[in-house]
């Protein structure tokens, strides 16, 4: 209904989908905030899109859960938005409000830290 209501201010030049993305994205963010108080309540909220698939998707859950564990919550939205959800990083930052720069500094410096964590973890630990 919020797109619905939106689509006055829509404008032709822009692309369709990440413009519809942003709202959806927004109301998402407007539920979870008022639903959660704590940003650590915040990351358990958001979903593994791979939980469906079980067989393959055990390893890819669990590091979807060190991401969500080490990241902060802005950071892990965008590597979500980036690796799960499949945006370019320009359609990320007309998203979450960041430029296209600062979303590619997110994403390097994420994929810096989980390899760090996941390289730390060794076989003991399940994360490989």
């Amino acid at each position: 209904m919020r797109a619905w209501r939106a689509m006055p201010r829509f404008l032709p030049t822009a692309k369709f989908s990440t413009w519809l993305f942003s709202i959806a994205h927004r109301e998402v963010v407007n539920i979870v905030r008022r639903r959660q108080k704590d940003r650590k309540d915040l990351r358990r909220e958001m979903p593994i899109k791979g939980e469906r698939e079980r067989a393959e998707d055990g390893l890819l859950a669990e590091v979807w859960q060190v991401a969500r564990d080490v990241l902060d919550a802005g950071v892990f939205e965008i590597v979500w938005l980036r690796y799960a959800e499949d945006m370019e990083p320009k359609q990320i930052a007309q998203v979450t409000g960041r430029s296209a720069v600062g979303v590619r500094v997110s994403l390097h410096r994420a994929r810096q830290r989980l390899a760090e964590v996941i390289g730390e973890s060794g076989p003991e630990s399940g994360v490989r």
